[in-house]
């Protein structure tokens, strides 16, 4: 007698209802026989048209069993012939790992380490692995866990950064996925909120004073906790309250020089101003200061003299000559 009569002839025709099943004989069992997946651990893939009840069954050797999930008896009266009787449910084996995770903290600033702690449970000792997925696009981290049963697995990530980039926060979805030596795997999901740092100036310092038509160096040195950011810096030379130059910087330090043509305004010997800065990341963080700097003025040089000379008298003298001034 086939499989499919089998399995027709354990089904009281009442209760009868046409699904398309795939099962798999598994001589290791017992198994639980599920829908939509073929628990095939060793054994060949028989799919048909069934005739399925509403109870589910239970693999045993190489027969199948009904199981009655109701009933707290077992019943022998009746069972068809090459069918085993029920198992308690007690017998029935978890097919996945069952897995929880917990975040020690529910949002923390880039640059802090988070704890995740995850428990699991799964149908009988054996080896697992564990994938992490934090989330921020760094890649999977892979455990290999011992056969032994485990309380608990606590696993550190550092958020070096709040992505993605132009975002004050962020939030990540971290999760856990344990997948045992059969292929079978659960997983669960935490949400953390990461919030971006802005960076910070260490240091700043200008060349000053200066004589018009030379050029100051403004000169610095930043540091930013998310270590993933980008930085951009902009300065307002003259003070004027509008940023006139914006330059790219890496590696915590610049250095960067500008001409002063003149010591501006006019008709003084020499000025003193604010040239302004702004340090901004790639998240909208930013740190702004100004230092002072004084720019004299350069007096004229003659550079040369001639008149005509001597005359007569009653004659005109004519001087000429050439001057030049670095402003």
């Amino acid at each position: 007698m086939g499989l499919f009569a089998l399995l027709t002839r354990c089904v009281p025709f009442s209760r009868r209802r046409k699904q398309r099943v795939n099962f798999a004989a598994n001589p290791r069992g017992p198994r639980k026989l599920e829908r939509r997946r073929v628990l095939d651990a060793g054994g060949a893939t028989v799919m048909f048209d069934a005739v399925m009840e509403d109870h589910p069954y239970v693999q045993v050797g190489v027969n199948l069993m009904h199981m009655d999930e109701t009933s707290d008896s077992i019943s022998t009266s009746n069972s068809p012939r090459g069918l085993s009787p029920p198992l308690p449910d007690s017998s029935l084996v978890a097919q996945f790992p069952q897995v929880s995770i917990s975040l020690n903290r529910s949002e923390i600033f880039e640059g802090v380490f988070v704890q995740a702690e995850i428990r699991f449970t799964d149908s009988q000792p054996q080896p697992h692995l564990l994938q992490m997925d934090w989330g921020d696009g760094t890649p999977l981290q892979s455990i290999t866990l011992p056969t032994t049963p485990i309380e608990r697995i606590i696993v550190f990530h550092r958020y070096l950064d709040d992505n993605p980039t132009g975002t004050s926060r962020d939030i990540n979805k971290v999760t856990a996925t344990i997948t045992n030596s059969s292929g079978e795997s659960g997983s669960a999901s935490a949400d953390i909120l990461i919030k971006n740092i802005a960076p910070q100036l260490t240091s700043l310092s200008i060349s000053t004073p200066i004589n018009e038509n030379a050029a100051a160096t403004l000169s610095g040195t930043y540091f930013d906790v998310g270590t993933q950011d980008t930085h951009e810096l902009d300065i307002d030379w003259d003070g004027d309250g509008t940023f006139d130059q914006t330059v790219v910087v890496t590696g915590g330090a610049f250095s960067v020089a500008h001409q002063y043509l003149d010591d501006d305004p006019t008709a003084t010997p020499s000025d003193t101003f604010n040239v302004n800065i702004r340090l901004r990341d790639d998240d909208t963080g930013q740190v702004t200061t100004s230092i002072p700097l004084t720019v004299h003025n350069v007096a004229p040089q003659i550079a040369s003299l001639a008149i005509t000379s001597p005359i007569n008298e009653n004659a005109a003298a004519t001087l000429s000559g050439t001057y030049f001034d670095v402003g």
